[in-house]
C-alpha cells in the first residue's frame, strides 16, 4: 500500500515538474520572440526614419527612399503589433503561473507599466512639433529649429502615443486586480438590473450621439487629412495653413454635394466635406435611435417586433439607412468630387480611387462590432455574439473592395504602360501624369509599402474564410494581419483617419479591457470528467456574472498558450460558483484534450489553470412575456439550465415578474446518461404548475434508466421518444389559455434549431431567440 502511494507521489510530482518545465519554457520562448519581433520592428523603422525621404533630403529627380527602406518601415508595420501581442500573451502567462508568487507578478505589470510610458515619452518626442502646440493651436507657433519636412515622425508619435496611452491604464487596473484578487458581487434585483440597463443605454447612446460622434467629425473638419501635413511647419502643407484655409476645388463644377466652410475666425476655418458628412450623419442616426428605444418603450418594441424573416423592423430600417449612405457615398466619389483638383480624371482611376475609399468605409465599418465591449452595443442593447455576422459581412466585403481596387489599378497601370513594373516595384512610376520617364520617380512609398503589406493581408485574411469552421486556430491566427493592414490603409489613404479614428480607438479600449479582465485570478474549484455521450467536462471555478445564459471564452495554458474557446455558463449567478459543461469534440480537439485533462485531475485530486474571458451574452428580460420555453439539445443544456436555475431562484425571491405565468424546460439528450449530470439541480428547480421541466431521450434502451431518474426525482418526467414541436407549442398555449406572449429560448445542433424556428412561423404570439452563433 505505501509502495503504490509513493509510486502515485511520484508520478505526480513528475507531472508537476513537467507543467512547471511548460511553464518556464512558454515564458522563455514567448519572452524573446517579443525581443526578437521588437527589435526587428525598431531596426526597419530606423531605416525608414533616416531615408532621404523621411529628412527632407532628396532630390527633385529622386523617390528619396531605396527599396531595402520600405521594406524596413513594412518590417515595423508587421513586427511592433506582433511584439505587442505577444507581450500580452506573456504577462498572461506571467500572471497565471501557479508557481509565480504575488510580488513577482505585480514587478512584471510594473515593468509592463513602465515599458507604456516609456513609449509614450518616444512618441511625445516623436511628434513633439505639434504637441507642444496641442495640436488644435498651431496657428501662431513659430516653427521649431528642427523640421519635420514630411510629417513622418509626427504622424507616427501620435499614433504610437494613442496606443499607449490606451494600454498603460490596462496594465494598472490588471495591477491592481492581481493584488485586490477576486471577490463575488452581490446580485442586484431584477427589476433594478432591468432599470439599470435601460438607463445605461440612454448614457452610452447619448456619450455616442453627443461626445464620441461630434468629436470625431469636428476633427475631420480642422486636422489635415494626410500625415504629411501634421507639421507646424512644411512647404506641402501644415496644420496652421490648413486649419486657416478655404477649401476649394475639392469637387467637380456639376457636383451636386460641395464641401461646405464655415469660418470661425481668420485663423480657424471648419471644412464640412460631404464623405464625411455622410458617415458620421449614418452614425448619428443610429446614436441618437437607440437613444430613443431605450427611452420610449413603445418604440423600443417597435424596433424589436420582427417583420422580415428572422430580421427585426430595427434592423431592416438600418440596413435601408445603410443603403442609402452608400448611394449618397458613390454619388459623391464618383461623380462629385474632383481628385487631386482634377489631376487624376480617368474613369479607370476614379473609380479605382473610389473602391479604394469604400473599402476604408467598410474597414471602419467592420471594427465596430469586433468589439466585445464598446458603447455601439451597450447603446443598441444588443449582444456582441449577435453583432458577429455583421462584422464578418463588412470584413468580406471589405476584402473584395480592396482587391477590386488593386485589380482596376492594375488595369489603370496597364493603360499608362506602367504595367506589370508598379504591381510590385520601389520606387514606382506611379504617380505620374504625362509622358512615362525613363526611370521610375514616384514618391509616393505608401504604394510599395501597401503593396508589402496588402497582397499577404488579402491572402491571410480571404483564404482562410473557406475553411473557418473546421480550422478556427488557423483562420483566427490569419486574421490578426489586420493590425498591420489597418495602420497601413491610415498611412496610404487620403483622409483614412477621418474614418478610422473611432474604430480604431473602440477596438484598443476593448483589447484592454479584456486583458484587465483576463489577469483577473481565476480559481478552479473542482474538475470532473463524465461519460456520458462520448464525454463531457464540467469545471467549477469563481467567477461573478450577472445575467443567465451568457458565455465565456475560455483558455487553458495546459493544453495551448494561443486556443480560446466560447463556452456557456451552466450555473445560475445567484449560485456561490460558475460551472460550465463541454462536451468531447474528439482526439486531437481542445475539448479532446481537455477531457482527458480533467480525467488526469479528478483521478489524482489535482486542477489547472484557467483563463477566463467574459463573460459576454444577452441579458434576460422576462417581463413582456406569459410563459418561456426553453429548448435544448444535447448539451445545448447549459445556457438553457442557467436562465432555468436563476428563474427558479428568483421564484423564491419573489422577484419574478407577474406576468410570467409559466416556464418550462425541455431537453432532448441521446442518451438519459447525460441528464444526470444536472439532474440533481434540475428537481430542486421543479415548482410543479409554474416552473417545469421534460426531458426526452429518442434511444428506447433507456426506458429503464429514465424510470429510474423519474422514481428517484419527483417532479421531473423522461420521456423516450422525440418531441414534435409543434405539439410543444400547442400545449404551452393551451396552458395560457391562449393569451399572453411566449418567448421560446433554444440551444442545440442547428438541425433541431431550424425545426424548432420553423414551428414557431405563423405564431404571432410567439418569440423565438436562438443561443447559436457562428464566430
Amino acid at each position: 500500500m505505501t509502495g503504490a502511494r509513493n509510486v502515485l507521489l511520484a508520478e505526480r510530482g513528475s507531472e508537476l515538474l513537467s507543467a512547471q518545465h511548460r511553464w518556464t519554457a512558454a515564458i522563455s520562448w514567448v519572452s524573446v520572440t517579443v525581443v526578437v519581433a521588437l527589435t526587428l520592428a525598431l531596426l526597419g523603422l530606423h531605416s525608414f526614419l533616416n531615408s532621404d525621404y523621411a529628412l527632407g533630403t532628396n532630390k527633385p529627380s529622386s523617390a528619396g527612399f531605396t527599396p531595402v527602406e520600405v521594406v524596413g518601415f513594412a518590417a515595423w508595420m508587421y513586427f511592433f503589433p506582433i511584439s505587442v501581442a505577444l507581450l500580452t500573451v506573456a504577462t498572461l502567462i506571467v500572471l497565471k503561473h501557479p508557481r509565480i508568487p504575488r510580488t513577482p507578478k505585480l514587478v512584471w505589470l510594473a515593468v509592463c507599466f513602465a515599458a507604456c510610458v516609456a513609449s509614450a515619452v518616444v512618441a511625445s518626442l516623436l511628434g513633439r512639433e505639434v504637441l507642444r502646440c496641442g495640436v488644435f493651436w498651431c496657428q501662431s507657433t513659430k516653427p521649431p529649429a528642427e523640421l519635420d519636412p514630411t510629417g513622418l515622425f509626427n504622424g507616427m508619435g501620435l499614433w504610437i502615443l494613442l496606443v499607449t496611452v490606451i494600454m498603460a491604464p490596462a496594465c494598472l487596473v490588471a495591477a491592481w486586480r492581481t493584488a485586490a484578487g477576486g471577490s463575488p458581487q452581490e446580485l442586484t434585483p431584477l427589476a433594478r438590473r432591468v432599470f439599470m440597463r435601460q438607463r445605461h443605454r440612454r448614457l452610452a447612446g447619448a456619450c455616442l450621439a453627443v461626445v464620441v460622434i461630434p468629436a470625431c467629425f469636428f476633427l475631420s473638419t480642422v486636422l489635415p487629412p494626410t500625415f504629411s501635413a501634421m507639421i507646424v511647419s512644411g512647404t506641402k502643407g501644415n496644420i496652421p495653413s490648413y486649419v486657416a484655409m478655404k477649401v476649394s476645388g475639392a469637387e467637380v463644377e456639376e457636383a451636386w454635394m460641395r464641401t461646405q466652410n464655415i469660418e470661425l475666425s481668420s485663423e480657424v476655418v471648419l471644412k464640412f466635406y460631404p464623405d464625411t458628412m455622410i458617415y458620421y450623419g449614418f452614425l448619428e442616426v443610429i446614436a441618437i435611435s437607440s437613444i430613443l428605444a431605450a427611452a420610449l418603450p413603445q418604440f423600443g418594441a417597435l424596433l424589436a417586433k420582427r417583420c422580415f424573416r428572422n430580421f427585426s423592423v430595427g434592423e431592416c430600417s438600418l440596413l435601408c439607412l445603410f443603403v442609402c449612405m452608400l448611394v449618397l457615398w458613390f454619388v459623391y466619389w464618383l461623380h462629385d468630387h474632383s481628385f487631386e483638383r482634377g489631376k487624376w480624371h480617368s474613369e479607370t482611376e476614379k473609380i479605382a480611387r473610389t473602391l479604394g475609399m469604400t473599402a476604408v468605409l467598410f474597414m471602419s465599418l467592420s471594427l465596430l462590432p469586433a468589439a466585445k465591449n464598446s458603447l455601439w452595443l451597450e447603446a443598441l442593447g444588443i449582444s456582441w455574439e449577435s453583432s458577429v455576422w455583421v462584422h464578418r459581412c463588412l470584413g468580406g466585403v471589405c476584402l473584395l473592395l480592396v482587391l477590386a481596387h488593386v485589380g482596376a489599378f492594375w488595369i489603370n497601370f496597364a493603360a499608362l504602360d506602367i504595367f506589370p513594373h508598379d504591381i510590385l516595384a520601389m520606387p514606382t512610376f506611379y504617380p505620374m501624369n504625362g509622358p512615362k520617364p525613363q526611370e521610375p520617380q514616384g514618391d509616393d512609398w505608401t504604394i510599395p509599402m501597401m503593396q508589402l503589406i496588402g497582397y499577404p493581408s488579402l491572402l491571410a485574411m480571404g483564404l482562410p474564410q473557406f475553411w473557418r469552421r473546421k480550422h478556427w486556430e488557423l483562420f483566427k491566427y490569419f486574421h490578426y494581419f489586420f493590425m498591420a493592414l489597418v495602420p497601413a490603409a491610415l498611412l496610404h489613404a487620403t483622409s483614412g483617419w477621418y474614418f478610422l479614428l473611432g474604430s480604431i480607438a473602440f477596438w484598443l479600449v476593448d483589447a484592454s479591457i479584456r486583458f484587465a479582465s483576463c489577469a483577473r485570478p481565476t480559481a478552479v474549484l473542482s474538475v470532473a470528467a463524465h461519460d456520458a455521450e462520448g464525454g463531457v467536462t464540467e469545471v467549477r471555478f469563481e467567477k461573478s456574472f450577472k445575467e443567465p445564459g451568457q458565455y465565456c471564452f475560455v483558455n487553458v495554458p495546459e493544453i495551448s498558450l494561443w486556443e480560446w474557446h466560447p463556452f456557456s455558463l451552466c450555473s445560475s449567478p445567484l449560485d456561490s460558483s460558475a460551472q460550465m459543461c463541454m462536451t468531447n469534440m474528439g482526439n486531437g480537439t481542445f475539448t479532446g484534450k481537455l477531457y482527458d485533462l480533467a480525467k488526469k485531475c479528478s483521478e489524482r485530486g489535482s486542477s489547472f489553470v484557467l483563463n477566463v474571458d467574459g463573460p459576454y451574452g444577452p441579458p434576460l428580460d422576462p417581463k413582456d412575456y406569459s410563459a418561456m420555453l426553453l429548448i435544448a439539445g444535447g448539451i445545448g443544456i447549459t445556457p438553457m439550465h442557467s436562465i432555468f436555475r436563476m428563474l427558479a431562484q428568483l421564484a423564491d425571491r419573489q422577484e419574478l415578474p407577474a406576468s410570467l405565468k409559466l416556464v418550462r424546460l425541455i431537453w432532448i439528450g441521446r442518451s438519459a446518461s447525460l441528464f444526470r449530470i444536472l439532474i440533481d439541480s434540475l428537481a430542486e428547480c421543479i415548482r410543479p404548475g409554474s416552473i417545469e421541466a421534460v426531458l426526452y431521450t429518442d434511444d428506447p434502451a433507456q426506458l429503464h434508466e429514465s424510470a429510474g431518474i423519474e422514481s428517484a426525482h419527483p417532479g421531473l418526467q423522461v420521456l423516450a421518444e422525440r418531441p414534435s414541436f409543434e405539439n410543444l407549442y400547442d400545449t404551452l398555449l393551451s396552458n395560457l389559455n391562449g393569451e399572453g406572449r411566449v418567448l421560446v429560448k433554444s440551444c442545440g445542433p442547428p438541425t433541431m434549431d431550424a425545426a424548432a424556428e420553423r414551428a414557431v412561423h405563423g405564431r404571432r404570439s410567439f418569440v423565438y431567440e436562438s443561443e447559436l452563433f457562428v464566430l
